[in-house]
């Protein structure tokens, strides 16, 4: 049982009350009220005064000491849930302001997307990402006939960052009107995500990383090795886990996996 509580507080008043009137009968039993000539036992009613305020004085002050404390924690209890209803407020509406902020952003990069398009007999015209299967091959010759690349691959060596930027460069370079603000917007969600640090980011990487398909994947994996890319951009898609869907085992990609942390890909991911 909880000792400050309003029932402890109750037992208290009932048990200094229960004591007052037994008292009172002791101290001033056969005692006369009546007879107003008779002198006035100081001494007995000085000693009922330092029974009532000694014993039964104490027990209602550590009653009324008990409501007190009642009241006060119920005060505390019901200033601690406003403030959590308060928290739940302000975290729900920052997560619509995000949620606002983000979807804005994320129809921004579709509309981007849906207007890429190139004169081109072998791609579909009616369909805007067909466009990265241009890019990707293009990307595939540049990086894999770079002369930084094809000297390492001879000789049987491993790969460096550097290797690789060669290649990526000169493409970049080429179709940086087309590329540069597709790059830069996804760049600015990824920030955006990581900035927040909302408990359900992963959710929100998730369904950025599903506007992406397999060319557009290995696309931004070169991009962010280049020195082209965006401040951090690397480490935005590690931490969300962006090249999860990556094929691992493709030509512009597998050599290269070692570049980003494992967790870029998954938690579980080991190199082949």
């Amino acid at each position: 049982m909880d000792v400050f509580s309003i029932k402890t507080a109750k037992i208290l008043f009932w048990v200094g009350l229960g004591l007052l009137i037994p008292g009172l009968i002791i101290f001033f039993w056969g005692e006369s009220f009546l007879n107003f000539d008779e002198q006035i036992k100081s001494d007995k009613i000085g000693q009922f005064g330092d029974f009532v305020g000694g014993l039964i004085g104490s027990l209602w002050a550590a009653a009324g000491f008990i409501l007190f404390y009642v009241a006060l924690k119920e005060q505390i209890n019901s200033y601690n849930l406003q403030k959590v209803e308060f928290e739940s407020t302000k975290n729900l509406l920052k997560q619509q302001k995000f949620e606002t902020t983000y979807f804005n952003m994320l129809n921004l990069l579709i509309n981007i997307v849906g207007t890429m398009k190139r004169n081109d007999s072998s791609l579909n015209s009616n369909n805007s990402k067909d466009c990265f299967m241009f890019y990707y091959d293009e990307l595939e010759k540049h990086i894999i006939n770079s002369d930084n690349l094809q000297d390492v691959l001879m000789n049987k060596g491993n790969p460096r960052q550097i290797d690789i930027q060669e290649g990526f460069i000169k493409f970049y370079d080429k179709y940086k009107n087309e590329l540069e603000k597709y790059f830069n917007n996804t760049y600015n969600i990824l920030k955006f995500i990581h900035k927040h640090q909302l408990p359900d980011s992963k959710f929100y990487f998730n369904y950025l990383r599903a506007q992406f398909n397999s060319n557009e994947l290995i696309l931004m994996f070169h991009y962010a090795l280049s020195e082209k890319s965006n401040e951090n951009l690397k480490e935005y898609i590690e931490s969300g886990e962006f090249f999860r869907y990556l094929d691992k085992d493709n030509r512009l990609v597998k050599d290269f996996l070692d570049f980003y942390l494992p967790i870029a890909y998954e938690q579980t991911y080991s190199k082949k």
